[in-house]
């Protein structure tokens, strides 16, 4: 894998491929010669199927809203009080602490990592930078997943962002890359006119759809245009711009 100016270059081959190892960092971006444009992240517990699209794990709503324990300016971990749903283990690596009210909100921070931590009982998350500003018992702060970590196939109902198609059948648990940008082969649930946008269906869990059957489209995610038409539950070409 070499750098091509400041984006990752990838050659084809290396995108249908998966590993065991994490190789670079979760969302990080790279393009093959051609244009195409990929995210390397983790997939969750189920293979992955070539021409669906995917979206980031979703939340856990008690792992929001948190009181954390004081911290103060240099400290490099924060304790937090957990909801009513335990965290695994390394759940947090490589995602984000955010202060979001109270004292010192609208910073930050990235997770390094963090032990197994039961329901209702305290985490501490490490932190790959020092609190900038103090974090006070009246703060209250959000532990926000990696979105690239456990990627799931979209459901029909969005409970996390989108992030890319799969081009692989990347093994459960593993890591590789997903397309994000660029012509691709994706599922489309309903027939589709050449040049018009796709929406992530609400109707079939991985393909894509056009506004009509779509609740609330406006507010769904693009995933990217059609390069010719497709037929309904059949596999063709769009243009990606989820990136």
């Amino acid at each position: 894998m070499a750098k091509l100016g400041t984006i990752l270059q990838v050659v084809p081959a290396e995108v249908f491929t998966s590993s065991s190892t994490q190789e670079t960092n979760l969302g990080a971006y790279a393009e093959t010669p051609d244009g195409r444009g990929f995210r390397y992240v983790q997939n969750g517990d189920v293979a992955m199927v070539p021409g669906n699209v995917y979206q980031s794990s979703a939340e856990s709503t008690d792992h929001q809203g948190r009181t954390p324990h004081p911290a103060v300016i240099g400290d490099t971990s924060v304790p937090v009080g957990l909801g009513a749903t335990a965290a695994l283990v390394d759940e947090y690596k490589d995602g984000f602490l955010i202060v979001t009210a109270n004292g010192s909100e609208g910073r930050m921070y990235g997770i390094l990592g963090h032990l197994a931590t039961a329901a209702s009982a305290t985490l501490t998350a490490t932190l790959s930078e020092p609190i900038k500003a103090a974090i006070t018992a009246n703060s209250t702060v959000d532990l926000v997943r990696n979105p690239y970590r456990n990627v799931v196939v979209a459901p029909t109902t969005e409970t996390g962002v989108t992030v890319g198609v799969a081009l692989h059948g990347i093994v459960a648990s593993e890591y590789g890359w997903m397309q994000t940008h660029g012509p691709c082969a994706v599922l489309a649930e309903t027939a589709v006119g050449v040049g018009l946008k796709v929406l992530r269906s609400t109707s079939t869990a991985g393909a894509v759809g056009l506004g009509s059957g779509i609740t609330a489209d406006a507010e769904l995610t693009p995933v990217g245009y059609a390069l010719t038409g497709i037929a309904a539950s059949e596999f063709g070409a769009l243009y990606l711009t989820i990136d």
